[in-house]
């Protein structure tokens, strides 16, 4: 808690920056303000049934009306109000339905928010937005994020900017790092032949795991005969994706995947036979040389449009069911999508 407490009052020094005569007056109302901020965020912590929630608070499907009534917040009216610059083709609906898998918490909010002076909100929210980007903005917000997890988690050496840099860019615009890597690994081992057995070996190590699970089911005798066809079903349409997907190497699907305007509902070589006009470029993040900081927002802000435009649109398991981190070695079960990533 001290680590804490030392870190929130570091980083709002950073943007006090008082006259010398006016310091010690200044770092007095930043501790008050501090403890007010502190005492915001208890109340938030203790709202929260995390931990100690019953099953039927870990999905609760309701519609934003619903949400609204239960919470004394119009979250239909935040929304819209949040998408506003997006310039999407849709607005929320009260009929629009969403997962909320903390009830208490949000019913608590609105009486956290109305109790809580306005400053106070302004200050939380300022300490938790520089906070967030600690790491990709100026040499003294890193020195404070570091000596933070220094305290907390016992980090001893600070990853080079660089490594930084590119683990950011990995995550928000993975599909394109890793079709970097592939261009590159060709180009080193000589064209596609390659890559592509590459692929397949390791397809065939899932395909061989597949075969193995429905061979257990099949043989398992404390199963019964309903669960087992009920589970050799299962098994037997599970999807796997593999090393990348193969419209990685289409360019313009590549672009459309880090669109900010979001791709389109059908499946990737659908042949369309409408007259209607083709759809204008993707509109592409921006990425600013030399500033890290506002090309992570930018990317940031591109990556929510994206998201938000999906929204009321087929889903498309062609392009979304692949991780966006196709360059980190690993192997996952997706039970929700049945699916195995590797």
């Amino acid at each position: 808690m001290a680590a804490y407490k030392k870190v929130m009052a570091d980083v709002a020094a950073l943007f006090l920056d008082p006259l010398p005569q006016e310091k010690d007056k200044k770092m007095t109302s930043l501790e008050a303000a501090l403890e007010e901020v502190f005492t915001l965020e208890q109340r938030l912590v203790l709202a929260s049934s995390e931990g100690d929630r019953p099953p039927e608070a870990l999905y609760s499907k309701m519609t934003l009306a619903e949400l609204s009534s239960s919470s004394q917040l119009n979250w239909t009216s935040l929304l819209n109000e949040y998408i506003e610059d997006f310039r999407l083709n849709y607005s929320f609906s009260d009929e629009d339905e969403v997962i909320v898998e903390d009830r208490p918490y949000y019913q608590s909010l609105a009486g956290i928010i109305t109790a809580t002076p306005t400053h106070v909100l302004y200050n939380y929210l300022g300490l938790k937005v520089a906070w967030s980007v600690s790491g990709w903005s100026s040499q003294a917000l890193r020195d404070i994020d570091h000596a933070y997890h220094q305290a907390v988690l016992g980090v001893q050496q600070v990853p080079p900017l660089w490594s930084r840099c590119l683990q950011r860019l990995n995550s928000l615009l993975g599909y394109a790092t890793t079709r970097l890597y592939l261009d590159n690994l060709k180009k080193e081992f000589g064209g596609d032949k390659v890559v592509g057995e590459t692929k397949a070996k390791a397809e065939e190590v899932v395909v061989n795991l597949k075969a193995a699970l429905q061979e257990m089911i099949t043989s398992s005798e404390w199963l019964d005969e309903d669960t087992k066809a009920k589970a050799l079903e299962k098994a037997q349409a599970t999807a796997y994706y593999v090393s990348h997907p193969l419209w990685l190497e289409d360019d313009e699907v590549l672009d459309e995947r880090h669109s900010c305007k979001g791709g389109k509902g059908g499946e990737i070589g659908d042949n369309s036979t409408s007259t209607s006009p083709p759809p204008p470029p993707p509109e592409l993040p921006t990425i600013t040389k030399g500033n890290l900081l506002r090309s992570v927002i930018d990317l940031f802000r591109c990556s929510e449009r994206r998201q938000f435009s999906e929204l009321h649109q087929p889903i498309n398991l062609t392009l979304n069911a692949w991780s966006a981190n196709l360059l980190h070695v690993n192997a996952a079960a997706e039970w929700e999508q049945n699916s195995i990533s590797k």
